[in-house]
C-alpha cells in the first residue's frame, strides 16, 4: 500500500497544483451519500443489477464497505463513486463510475488517492483490482509501473443467453 502512496500522490498532488480541483469539489464516504442516486449510476453505468445493488448499498456482510467506498460531489452533485470491499488485510476496488462529463479531470484522482487513505486507515495491506486495456488504460499503465505487484490481463467476458430458441 505505501508503494501505492507513493507513486500515486505526486498525481493526486498535481492535479490539485494545477488548479484543475473545483472549489466545490468534495470527498465524502458511501455512508454519507444519497444511496438511491449511487444505485442509480452504478445501475445505469456499470450494469449492476438493481435489487442485488440496492443490498449491497446498505452495508450488509456482502456489501460495499460504508466507510471506505468514496462519492465525489461537484457543488453537491454527485459526479463519481468508487466502491471497495475489505476483510482484514485484503481490499478490493468493486467499481468506479465518473460521469462523462467529467473524466479525464480531478475525479478519478481524487477517488483513487482518497480511496487509498480509508484504506490505509483500515490496516489492509493489499488491494484486488482489474482494469480492463481498452476501458480503463490509465489504471491498467497505472498497475504496472507499481513495484512487487502481479496484474492479471482480463481478456474478456463472455455473456450466454440462456433464453429457450424461437
Amino acid at each position: 500500500m505505501e508503494s501505492y502512496i507513493e507513486a500515486y500522490t505526486p498525481v493526486y498532488e498535481r492535479v490539485v497544483q494545477r488548479g484543475r480541483m473545483p472549489a466545490g469539489a468534495k470527498m465524502i464516504p458511501l455512508q454519507d451519500a444519497n444511496r438511491e442516486e449511487v444505485c442509480r449510476l452504478l445501475i445505469d453505468y456499470l450494469g449492476f443489477p438493481a435489487h442485488g445493488t440496492a443490498e449491497r448499498l446498505r452495508g450488509t456482510e456482502q456489501g460495499f464497505s460504508q466507510t471506505i467506498s468514496r462519492v465525489a460531489l461537484l457543488n453537491g452533485k454527485m459526479v463519481g463513486i468508487i466502491l471497495a470491499t475489505y476483510h482484514g488485510t485484503m481490499g478490493m476496488i468493486e467499481g468506479t463510475v465518473v460521469l462523462p462529463e467529467h473524466r479525464h479531470s480531478w475525479v478519478a484522482p481524487a477517488l483513487k488517492y482518497h480511496i487509498m487513505h480509508a484504506l490505509i486507515d483500515q490496516n489492509v495491506k493489499w488491494v484486488q483490482f482489474s482494469a480492463s486495456e481498452i476501458q480503463h488504460r490509465d489504471t491498467a499503465n497505472f498497475g504496472r509501473r507499481l513495484p512487487k505487484t502481479r496484474v492479471v490481463k482480463i481478456v474478456g467476458t463472455a455473456v450466454l443467453d440462456l433464453r429457450r430458441p424461437q
